[in-house]
Formats: structure tokens, C-alpha cells, sequence
């Protein structure tokens, strides 16, 4: 469900950057009483140095027209592995394959990555170009 929402958000994702305001909405998504900065909850689970994702506010309208707050999370293609933490503390290494997820080992995906020259978020220009196109 959450990939379904992260990708369905993704063509309304601006990349003039997030309201400082909007941040403290990170707060709905994690389980405490006080906001939370997106850093903060990524950081726990995400083994990754740098800046790899981006938070966006999106209002969205439902089957009725109203309109319903979203949050985006757009995370880079990154140049390096990135490693997830579950909740025994182990690290896996998620690899997406089509429109599902694998976890493979670290070294597979550094093979893989080889080529990425930097972080970066291209394939929104490709989503961009889907969302313009006519059917």
C-alpha cells in the first residue's frame, strides 16, 4: 500500500521544496506524542550517508472531489547502497525489480549501481512524461 501511495504521489511531487510547517506532518506517520523531522524517522531505519529523499505535502482529491492531504516521500536513485534496518536490527539491501522488491545482497547492488554517476531523482522525469502523456 505505501509503495502504491508513493508512486501514485509522485507526478504531483514539486521540487521547489517542502514548508517548514509541512514537516512537522511526518509526525502522523510515526508513533510518538511530539513532531518528528523527517530525518529523525528515516534515519532510524535507513543505513545510508547523505541526502536521499525528499518530503512533499501534496493535497490530492478522493472519489468525492475533496480534497485529502498526502505525503509524499520521493527517495533518490542513490549511487551508494542503501541499507534498511528492521526491527530485530538486522540490515537488508532492497532492490526493486518491476513493481515488486527483492532484498539481495549489498555487493550485488553495488555491481548494479556501478553506472550512477550521482544521487538523483531522473526517473520523476520519466514519470512526468507518463502523466503528460495522452491515451
Amino acid at each position: 500500500v505505501a509503495l502504491l501511495t508513493f508512486l501514485l504521489g509522485l507526478p504531483f511531487v514539486s521540487l521547489t521544496g517542502m514548508h517548514m510547517d509541512a514537516s512537522l506532518e511526518v509526525a502522523c506517520l510515526y508513533p510518538c506524542s511530539a513532531p518528528v523531522w523527517g530525518s529523525q524517522v528515516l534515519g532510524k531505519h535507513i543505513a545510508y550517508d547523505g541526502d536521499y529523499f525528499h518530503l512533499q505535502q501534496v493535497n490530492v482529491p478522493d472519489l468525492n472531489g475533496n480534497k485529502r492531504l498526502c505525503l509524499v516521500v520521493a527517495v533518490k536513485q542513490t549511487r551508494e547502497t542503501l541499507g534498511v534496518t528492521s526491527s530485530d536490527g538486522s540490515i537488508s539491501y532492497p532492490f526493486r525489480q518491476e513493481t515488486g522488491l527483492e532484498r539481495i545482497e549489498k555487493e550485488v547492488i553495488q555491481k548494479i549501481k556501478h553506472e550512477i554517476k550521482n544521487d538523483n531523482y531522473d526517473f520523476l522525469e520519466v514519470l512526468q512524461q507518463f502523466v503528460n502523456e495522452e491515451i
